[in-house]
This record gives C-alpha cells, sequence and structure tokens, in this order.
C-alpha cells in the first residue's frame, strides 16, 4: 500500500551542511527535515521537538513567494523558419546499387 506523499510545510537550514532543506508533515503530524544534499535527517518525535523544528522554518509554504516578472524587453524568440523539402531530380544512370549489380555480373 503506497503512502500519501508527505505535506510540504517550508524550507530549514540543514544543521549537517547548512544547505535549504525541505521540512516535510509525517503521516504521525510531527515534522521532519531530509536534506537531499548530504541526506541528513531531522525528525520530531515528541511535540517539544516538533515545536522547536517547525520553529527553524524559513519560507512556510501558506506565504506566497513573491513571483519576479519576466523582463519587460525579452520577447519570446520567434520560431526557427521551416525548411522546405527540396527533392533532387533523380541522377542519370541509377543508383550505387545499379552500379554495383553491374560491376558484380560482369566479374564473373
Amino acid at each position: 500500500m503506497a503512502r500519501p506523499p508527505r505535506k510540504l510545510l517550508g524550507v530549514a537550514a540543514c544543521p549537517c551542511c547548512g544547505l535549504d532543506a525541505p521540512v516535510k508533515e509525517q503521516g504521525n503530524g510531527y515534522a521532519i527535515l531530509v536534506c537531499g544534499m548530504c541526506d541528513g535527517h531531522v525528525q520530531a518525535k515528541s511535540p517539544q521537538s516538533d515545536a522547536k523544528l517547525r520553529a527553524k522554518i524559513k519560507q512556510p509554504q501558506d506565504e506566497k513567494v513573491p513571483e519576479v516578472a519576466p523582463p519587460a524587453h525579452a520577447a519570446p524568440a520567434p520560431a526557427p523558419p521551416r525548411k522546405q523539402p527540396n527533392p533532387a531530380a533523380p541522377r542519370e544512370g541509377g543508383s550505387f546499387l545499379d552500379a554495383l549489380g553491374g560491376l558484380l555480373a560482369g566479374a564473373s
């Protein structure tokens, strides 16, 4: 039976490497931090440790992160022009295989 995905609470600094790592909510309701860089784990197992870990969350998931608008002068690049097929006229004398067949027939 697959477990439901954990609810993301926000990000906090990893105590091992110092990089931002996601803080999620476990099935028991307590917070857990798992660093993807150093594989460090901080797991709350009591209401007190849960409160301390949640206090370290920098960006709560509830708050909207201000979106950065693209610069006004940046216009989407035009699509490259499509190349039109230009079939060449068939060459006189047939294909390479015809010439090879003629050489092989003459060799016997």
